[in-house]
């Protein structure tokens, strides 16, 4: 980290680069995804269409209630489509693969022990494929997944320390 950078600077800005690498829907101008309460506590992705004048159109469900933490979103199996990674309340990391039209697949199961925090994804290695970072808080240490465009990632690999 440059000297003198505050902390929430570097991480208000992986999460802007992880929101910025998606595309939900190809060729429409720019979506979101947003977890909306629901009565029992838990929370239901949406997902929002820009109607190009600068608002979203009223949310579309597009999972169960979501009881995940550390979610980020990335096109990780290289289709084209976004996908959701996600933790469970058991550190399970999960993929969602999305699907066209806005939906999801059924998850599947990536690693287990998931006890980072600050997850996001985007291109960190410049490959063209969605990659992890995420920070360790025992350690302080922050360490990058390659991803390699199959929905499966390298070996963790440390990128910096101390944050």
């Amino acid at each position: 980290m440059p000297s003198g950078r505050p902390r929430t600077s570097w991480s208000a800005g992986l999460v802007a680069v992880a929101a910025a690498t998606v595309t939900l829907t190809v060729a429409l101008p720019a979506h979101a995804v947003a977890g909306d309460p629901a009565p029992d506590g838990a929370y239901a992705f949406a997902a929002r269409l820009d109607i190009g004048d600068g608002k979203f159109a009223a949310p579309v469900p597009v999972t169960k209630p979501w009881t995940y933490s550390q979610t980020t979103a990335g096109d990780f199996n290289g289709d084209g489509i976004a996908d959701l990674v996600a933790c469970d309340d058991k550190k399970n990391l999960w993929l969602f693969p999305g699907k066209k039209g806005g939906t999801f697949a059924e998850k599947v199961w990536l690693t287990g022990g998931w006890k980072y925090t600050q997850t996001v994804a985007g291109d960190f290695t410049g490959s063209g494929k969605a990659d992890l970072i995420a920070r360790d808080d025992d350690t302080g240490t922050v360490l990058r997944w390659a991803g390699r465009g199959n929905g499966t990632f390298a070996a963790r690999v440390p990128v910096s320390s101390s944050y």
